[in-house]
């Protein structure tokens, strides 16, 4: 059965694939179970209108995880691009993705990505690191949106912070 939690002022999650009621309005059943955050309206940074966001763009970023762990990727996207609507989708039926193969992970992508496009977002972001490292190709050929991950802005940090060229990685086994 289906569950709904408020998690802040204008999030709402939704558990499961039935249909919910909300202040009397029915939800759209979704193709896969997991975790769905209403799109929420926030405010946007100027300096946003010269990047991939285009600011007059009235379109929701999606973003997706393999469950929660990238609501702290959309925390950091709602305080830099405060006037953005985002839609999370977290995988909850099919976590964690680190000990599943590459074929598999690409399969549970792709039908997130076909989701978030019905809710014609501009852009995705890969907040999981295991389909970040395993599935973007396939996705960027699968769609047309703009695709990020998480992996290369962070490896990019941690290039231009260390000192003596040398990183120290922690991940699954299907992430490295």
């Amino acid at each position: 059965s289906s569950k709904k939690k408020r998690l802040t002022s204008g999030a709402v999650i939704y558990l499961g694939a039935k249909v919910i009621r909300t202040k009397g309005i029915a939800t759209q059943k979704m193709p896969i179970v997991g975790i769905i955050i209403r799109s929420f309206p926030v405010k946007l940074s100027s300096s946003t209108k010269t990047s991939a966001i285009n600011a007059t763009n009235n379109l929701p970023i999606g973003i997706f995880d393999s469950g929660v762990g990238g609501l702290t990727v959309l925390q950091a996207l709602k305080k830099l691009l405060p006037n953005e609507k985002f839609i999370y989708f977290g995988d909850t039926a099919h976590l964690p993705y680190g000990n599943k193969s590459k074929t598999t992970i690409e399969k549970y992508c792709l039908n997130i990505v076909d989701f978030l496009n019905t809710k014609r977002v501009k852009l995705i972001i890969i907040a999981c690191n295991s389909a970040s490292s395993t599935a973007l190709d396939a996705i960027k050929k699968h769609t047309g949106t703009p695709t990020l991950n998480v992996i290369d802005p962070c490896i990019r940090a941690a290039i231009n912070y260390t000192k003596n060229n040398q990183l120290g990685i922690v991940g699954t086994q299907t992430t490295i």
